[in-house]
């Protein structure tokens, strides 16, 4: 532990690794360049959580060109990367090589490769870019970020407002993917993070967790998932918010944090090897028209199992589908734990429990009893309680979470100083 004395707070990362120059300045402090980096963020976010629907609604050079976006971003954060601009994270470095491991787990199986850098391939870039913008330009990024999912995201509620007037599971005639940035339970993987976008920037912008950008992050998501009945997304709602107000209180504190992760490993683990979700109550999920065996999930947990035993260290790979109730084909098993055994095997369960360690060493240590440390836990945990019952496909965001982790005690920082900038930090501890 150091002190720094009389150090502007943009600078307090450049100067604590002895890396100060004048090109060291967060460009945070220059107006103009401050909104071209928000703007640039905001719009590498959209191409980042891009939905499959674009080419329904006649936007298929959009698709491309988002997925073009997604290439270079990830060529540029491997370049600046590998001449030192910044530091990958444990936690980035355990996500890279969990894809590591799905992609030698399809080449071997003759997987979709296609699909597999769909997959890796924003998901990777969305975690190296974490790591770059947190450490060189946060505000910007948060801004940007929070400021263009938020955008997207009211424009998609209009747009269920105007196809699925009813509701989604009410209305008679659901045809197609007939909406913007997509609904149902995949929607929640993008609105954790703009809550948690949201929130961080509202607290280290404002020195508080509400602010009108916070509010209205959380009214849309929770108007979003809320208006379709999408189960999941609605728990998930509720659990981000719970925990977020008992950690900003100071009632989860940091080593509860790893124990909830290792209870959720642990109840992930159940919920899979059981044959029948016999002890939820069916009536619970009658007026969502679903089940006991969540509306199919179940038989799917079945099949991914036999087939993770029938290949026990690497899976099938990514490309193989199941058959569900209905001769309903699936992709993915609706399970994150059963979808690493299933596609990743044993390795990628080693790949998956690197992940949580990592992401419990950096939110559960005695120093990140801090609000942003609650925030990012927060949404990580809701997001976790969600793939229970779902698997992360084409989520960048979903990691993207994960990867803020090892930087909650620098936002927490961050959002300690001074609201002027003009105002320098008088004394601040630095780890």
């Amino acid at each position: 532990m150091s002190t720094l004395s009389s150090v502007r707070p943009p600078q307090l990362d450049a100067l604590a690794h002895g890396r100060w120059t004048e090109e060291s300045r967060s460009s945070d402090d220059v107006p103009g360049r401050s909104s071209r980096s928000t703007i640039t963020f905001g719009v590498l976010i959209l191409a980042l959580c891009k939905p499959d629907s674009l080419t329904y609604l006649g936007l298929g050079w959009l698709d491309t060109l988002l997925v073009t976006l997604d290439v270079l971003l990830l060529v540029v954060m491997l370049a600046q990367l590998a001449r030192g601009a910044f530091r990958a994270s444990r936690v980035t470095k355990a996500i890279a090589f969990l894809f590591t491991v799905l992609a030698f787990s399809t080449v071997i199986h003759a997987g979709d490769l296609f699909l597999l850098a769909k997959m890796a391939g924003p998901a990777v870039a969305a975690c190296l870019l974490t790591d770059y913008a947190v450490a060189r330009n946060p505000l910007n990024f948060l801004r940007g970020a929070a400021g263009g999912l938020l955008l997207a995201f009211t424009a998609n509620l209009f747009t269920i407002f105007l196809y699925y007037p009813e509701g989604m599971y009410s209305t008679s005639w659901v045809v197609g993917d007939t909406y913007l940035m997509g609904f149902d339970n995949a929607m929640i993987y993008n609105l954790l993070p703009l809550c948690v976008y949201a929130l961080l920037w509202s607290l280290i912008n404002r020195g508080r967790l509400i602010s009108a950008v916070s509010v209205a992050a959380v009214l849309v998501s929770t108007v979003s998932v809320f208006y379709v009945q999408a189960l999941s997304g609605m728990a998930q709602i509720i659990v981000m918010l719970l925990v977020l107000f008992f950690g900003a209180i100071g009632w989860i504190r940091p080593g509860l944090r790893v124990i909830m992760l290792v209870m959720w490993c642990f109840l992930g683990t159940l919920i899979v090897l059981a044959d029948r979700i016999s002890f939820i109550p069916s009536e619970l999920f009658a007026r969502y028209g679903k089940d006991a065996t969540l509306t199919g999930r179940t038989v799917l947990w079945h099949d991914a199992i036999e087939a993770f035993i029938s290949s026990p260290l690497t899976g099938v790979g990514v490309g193989k589908n199941l058959i569900g109730r209905d001769w309903h084909i699936y992709p993915h098993p609706h399970s994150l734990i059963a979808d690493t055994l299933y596609t990743m095997g044993l390795l990628g369960a080693i790949a998956f429990v690197l992940i949580i360690v990592n992401v419990a060493r950096s939110l559960g240590g005695p120093q990140q009893s801090t609000k942003a440390a609650a925030v990012i836990f927060a949404g990580v945990f809701a997001l976790l309680v969600g793939d229970l019952v779902n698997s992360v496909q084409f989520k960048a965001l979903f990691w993207a979470t994960f990867a803020l982790a090892p930087h909650a005690y620098r936002l927490s920082q961050l959002a300690l100083r001074p609201r002027d900038e003009a105002t320098d930090v008088t004394s601040m501890t630095v780890r």
